[in-house]
């Protein structure tokens, strides 16, 4: 797990420019230095000239380079120097850049040797610098992992940058005077002279009024883009102003679905979990778990308890202090049965304030809510303990439907089947567990209605949203929602939030705020083999009659994880006092508001609207909506955004 950063491009633009690749590539190294504290390296290289070996030294570096690779360490596997980056393949054709983990490295070095490889260290990098000489891009259907990088062919004069099937690790990437920079955080790239800081309107807009954040390749910054994932991109050292391929090698909208019984599919997501979770416990440091009580957390820390009964497991968890959204009993439950060392953190507001600042620069852009801090806090208790790996449940409830949301998709999936009454009997039982059973009855109806009705449903939506905010400046249309075709609709709702309205989001405060602390998160269920097999499976193993949510993982733990854990039908999670902190939060916001003469801010907000509705009526406000407000402005305010 490091961070990666580089440059390639035409020397005689970087010297027209004035760029100083030496100053350059120092502000880089440190503005990715929490990623990899342990070591770094470079690599600089010209067309036409002799092969150069990588350096720990920047002082003198080339100023006719057509690529430089930066490389921060942070040590896993092989912590020796045998692992230190940029690494380069032993015919001297290629030179790698690389952040995450291989977990079947071991499986694919021995393929490799059977072909007649050889190796000289025990790292995944030189596995994986092995892997493309020997495969090339069919290496990455081979990769369970997560990563991103970027490798330089030599004797192809190209270069290619790809990302992780779910885009777990982070690649963001600008071109710029005719060349390409890229890094895993955007802190990096705006180190790069003359990089456009101009803000992203569209992405702000559907920030502020949806919460929408991370569902495609953009970021706030217009200039700046993310690599898509399951992607790889191909670029022409010599013509190095775009990518000459954009390729996807794995798609989950393309699963098929299966006909399988309900115990072989039982079987498979506990062997197929089981199998996940072994993978992810490789490393030669100490390794954690991040516990919230919920199902999916404790299931990865039942099965590491499992699968190696007599190690040290260290949890990690935060506590509510508001009774309503503790989760510490259940913490306590998991802690004891599976015989950790538990660790717990709470927080106020006035920590919040305290640590604002910093939380709003290591996630780079704004965020959804202050449920990230206690992820924050969680991931920095952990490092207090000397932990450098952990274990999440990330990717679980998109995977087997653990939202609310997704039995409004299925009782859709009913009534488009033709099987009205199913969809009765299990709206009967969800609305005897949930009060807000109406909003689900409201969804399904939007969703089944003739499609000319569905607009004017829409349309009244949005017309009560505006009238609600009168401080919210509605500059932009926005694309209306793609409607779900198919009958399956819960499948095409599981797809839509592994790939883009909900992961995406997740996976990057979890990497930014793991990576903050220099610790490397992993995420056992997001593994391509896992989710071609969930998404595979009868719609009515993930929500039954009963409507109990991820119903073929919570039998596929028993046995492994508490009875107790498993029979939960609610869903908290790190989940913070709003309520308490947002009232706090606007006391900030009017301070920031009174003194900003910040363009973008006027442009998206009525500021005066905004002072007197946080002076006089903070409860119009919906749940985050202050919070996306204040983050918005302070994250203009730490970026000098334009």
């Amino acid at each position: 797990m490091c961070g990666i950063f580089g440059l390639i491009a035409k020397p005689e633009k970087l010297q027209t420019h004035k760029i100083d690749l030496a100053n350059l590539f120092n502000s880089m190294s440190l503005k990715t230095a929490h990623r990899g504290p342990d070591d770094l390296g470079f690599w600089t290289h010209s067309l036409g000239r002799a092969f150069k070996e990588p350096t720990r030294e920047i002082r003198n570096m080339d100023q006719t380079s057509h690529v430089v690779l930066g490389h921060r360490r942070l040590s896993i596997l092989d912590t020796s120097s045998a692992g230190w980056q940029p690494m380069v393949s032993k015919d001297r054709r290629y030179v790698l850049t690389y952040n995450g983990e291989i977990y079947n490295y071991i499986e694919l070095r021995d393929q490799l040797k059977a072909r007649g490889s050889s190796f000289q260290t025990q790292t995944d990098t030189e596995v994986l610098l092995e892997g493309y000489r020997v495969w090339g891009d069919e290496l990455f259907k081979r990769l369970t992992g997560m990563f991103a990088f970027c490798l330089v062919d030599l004797e192809k004069e190209s270069a290619v940058l790809a990302r992780d099937p779910f885009g777990i690790k982070p690649l963001h990437y600008s071109f710029v005077n005719g060349g390409l920079v890229f890094a895993s955080e955007i802190k990096s790239l705006l180190c790069f002279p003359g990089l456009d800081r101009t803000a992203n309107r569209q992405v702000i807009h559907k920030y502020l009024d949806t919460g929408e954040l991370d569902a495609d390749n953009e970021t706030f910054y217009e200039a700046i883009k993310k690599l898509p994932p399951a992607t790889f991109a191909k670029i022409d050292l010599n013509s190095p102003d775009k990518f000459i391929s954009l390729a996807k090698y794995w798609d989950a909208s393309s699963i098929a679905p299966r006909k399988v019984s309900w115990t072989d599919a039982v079987d498979a997501v506990r062997t197929e979990f089981l199998n996940s979770v072994r993978l992810h416990l490789r490393s030669d440091v100490p390794i954690g778990a991040a516990l919230s009580g919920g199902i999916d957390s404790s299931a990865i820390v039942a099965a590491m308890r499992r699968l190696e009964p007599d190690v040290d497991i260290h949890t990690f968890s935060y506590i509510a202090d508001d009774s309503s959204l503790s989760e510490e009993k259940w913490v306590d439950i998991v802690t004891d049965s599976q015989s950790t060392k538990a660790h717990k953190v709470r927080a106020d507001q006035d920590d919040l304030l305290r640590d604002l600042d910093d939380l709003i620069a290591s996630q780079d852009e704004p965020f959804g809510s202050t449920s990230i801090y206690a992820q924050y806090r969680v991931f920095k208790l952990a490092k207090q303990a000397g932990i450098t790996v952990m274990l999440d449940g990330q990717g679980a409830d998109e995977m087997f439907a653990g939202y609310r949301p997704y039995i409004a998709s299925r009782l859709t999936s009913l009534i488009k089947q033709g099987r009205p009454l199913d969809s009765y009997q299990l709206f009967k039982s969800y609305s005897r567990i949930d009060k807000r059973a109406k909003f689900t009855a409201a969804s399904v109806l939007s969703n089944s209605v003739p499609i000319p009705f569905r607009a004017l449903i829409k349309r009244g939506v949005a017309s009560r949203r505006q009238n609600r905010r009168p401080w919210l400046k509605l500059q932009i249309r926005l694309a209306p929602p793609e409607l779900e075709k198919s009958k399956n609709v819960l499948t095409g709702h599981l797809i839509k939030t592994l790939t883009s309205t909900s992961l995406p989001g997740l996976l990057r405060y979890e990497d930014r705020n793991s990576m903050r602390f220099s610790i490397e998160s992993r995420v056992p269920f997001l593994t391509p083999a896992m989710a071609e097999l969930a998404l595979s499976l009868p719609e009515v193993y993930h929500v039954n009659p009963k409507v109990l949510s991820k119903a073929v993982l919570r039998e596929a733990m028993r046995g492994i994880v508490p009875d107790s854990i498993l029979d939960r039908k609610d869903k908290i999670g790190f989940e913070t006092p709003d309520a308490v902190w947002m009232t706090h939060l606007s006391h900030s916001l009017l301070k920031s508001l009174e003194i900003s003469s910040q363009a973008i801010i006027h442009e998206f907000l009525d500021v005066d609207q905004l002072k007197q509705a946080l002076k006089f009526n903070l409860q119009s406000f919906a749940k985050f909506e202050v919070w996306r407000i204040f983050n918005f402005v302070k994250w203009v305010e730490l970026n000098g955004v334009r």
